[in-house]
């Protein structure tokens, strides 16, 4: 059963859609409930979900009615007239600066007006039934995480048998279940049951703990010990990488470590196939380094002899040894710029490199620290990734109180973390690039891991708008200022009427 509210708002939103003659106007609606989606995926608002999916699905279908009627219109476009030939017939005649938007104009790729025009041409129990199966699909896939509770997520085969090459035999497998050691074929293992915790660890050991809190942490503590004892001769642990207190201990006691490149697909007790969501670190503790490296090079970058401040920020692209200093593509800087009329007055994260290209009147470097600095006017940030939290809580905290008017946030689409709720509830817009940003460090470029997403501070949202449509989806949002993240409401315009 729908809320009264969800049904209010979908009503509007589907005659919202019937009264659209113009592709651009259903992009408006479609874009809205892609930002829906985000939000309503990360509160796990599983009614919201439907209902946001629904609406751009049916926002992409009209889009695709008003697509396929401008491609049968081509070639027949003009002013009739009566035949003066004695035919009878009509006789078209051009009509001025009747050239009709292409899809690169409209923001629309090639694929997305195939796809679309695909559902125009579904009939109607087809085309609902494809929405409720979407819907199903969607909530699905929300409601499964690698974060879920019951941890039952089993290790990629491929991982497994590059972690048998190296140690030669799995002695014990210390977090596990009956299900994951047809894959794994550890000599000893320990389940839920047995609490592995309490047991006894030793020899060659294998262990992908559960990634909810607090657990991961206790298994991992374990596992140091157990290293530390000599009871266990070598091990390799697979975690998800967020840094913390508890990671630096991992960086500190390993021989090496393995920061994967790309996502791995794991398979959940269920049958459920699920990537993970974050960048995942493999732990190598023993003396084949070398051994280590050159097996599981396959998977990512290799570092041995690290430092607590070496593991990767959630958005670099490759660990490389330049930290946080990753600059952004002049084009997007350019967009900034145009954005603020010309010129970005404060850039507080920064250094005398990357000014080559941002050009802002001040800027703070990591010496300078930008934190402690007065910050004002329009402010261009992309903060450190390693630790971003305090420079967004900065900017809001002088957004809000005035000191800065405008402001353009560029980080990654980490919907987890504090700082992106808080970003949402102050933004005014956001865009979500429609392909991963090259970030530049002297003559390397690397594209990071995870995507981007750039918010916008100020009054200027149709300004912001019209210069990142370029850059990929852009959505106007507005929200209660003193909402909480976990029950915030997204307000959108449909047709001039603010729903909430």
């Amino acid at each position: 059963m729908h809320s009264p509210g969800i049904l209010v708002r979908y009503e509007a939103a589907r005659n919202a859609l019937a009264e659209c003659v113009r592709v651009d106007e259903v992009q408006v609606i479609r874009n809205k409930a892609v930002a829906m989606q985000v939000y309503a995926r990360q509160a796990k608002d599983t009614e919201l979900i439907e209902y946001a999916t629904e609406i751009r699905l049916r926002a992409e279908r009209r889009a695709g009615e008003l697509l396929a009627g401008m491609e049968k219109a081509k070639g027949t476009r003009g002013q009739a007239r009566g035949s003066t030939d004695g035919s009878g017939g009509i006789i078209l005649e051009p009509l001025e600066n009747d050239n009709p938007p292409t899809l690169a104009e409209m923001g629309i790729s090639k694929k997305q007006s195939s796809q679309w025009q695909k559902l125009a041409g579904l009939g109607e129990s087809e085309f609902e039934t494809h929405v409720e199966e979407i819907k199903q699909r969607t909530v699905r896939s929300t409601t499964y995480s690698l974060d879920r509770s019951d941890g039952e997520w089993f290790t990629p085969p491929e991982i497994i048998e590059a972690v048998r090459d190296v140690l030669g035999v799995i002695d014990l497998d210390p977090a596990s279940c009956d299900e994951a050691q047809q894959t794994v074929r550890a000599a000893r293992y320990f389940t839920a049951e047995n609490d592995g915790l309490k047991q006894e660890w030793a020899g060659r050991v294998w262990l992908n703990p559960p990634f909810s809190h607090p657990l991961n942490i206790r298994f991992m503590n374990k596992l140091i010990a157990e290293v530390a004892s000599g009871r266990v001769s070598k091990a390799i642990m697979l975690v998800n990488v967020l840094p913390s207190a508890w990671l630096n201990d991992a960086l500190k006691a390993c021989s090496a470590v393995c920061f994967t490149r790309d996502r791995l697909r794991f398979t959940h007790k269920s049958g459920k196939v699920q990537t993970n969501s974050h960048v995942l670190s493999i732990f190598f503790f023993g003396p084949d380094v070398e051994k280590f490296a050159r097996r599981f090079a396959e998977f990512g970058c290799v570092k041995s002899n690290l430092r607590p401040d070496s593991v990767p920020s959630e958005d670099k692209a490759e660990p490389s040894g330049h930290g946080d200093e990753w600059y952004t593509p002049s084009q997007y800087i350019e967009l900034v710029r145009d954005v603020f009329g010309g010129v970005i007055d404060l850039d507080p994260a920064s250094c005398d490199q990357a000014q080559q290209t941002v050009q802002a009147k001040r800027y703070y470097t990591k010496q300078d620290d930008g934190l402690k600095r007065p910050w004002s006017g329009r402010v261009f940030l992309n903060p450190p990734y390693s630790n971003p939290t305090p420079f967004v809580d900065k900017l809001i905290e002088h957004h809000e109180c005035g000191d800065v008017p405008e402001a353009i946030l560029l980080e990654n689409t980490d919907s987890s973390a504090r700082w992106f709720h808080k970003s949402l509830k102050a933004c005014s817009a956001i865009c979500f690039p429609s392909s991963r940003l090259r970030f530049r460090h002297g003559l390397e470029e690397c594209s990071p891991r995870y995507s981007s997403v750039f918010f916008y501070f100020g009054d200027e949202m149709e300004r912001f708008r019209r210069f990142f449509t370029a850059v990929g989806t852009v959505v106007i949002v507005k929200a209660p200022n003193n909402s909480d993240h976990r029950q915030m409401t997204v307000l959108v315009e449909w047709n001039g009427q603010l729903l909430s």
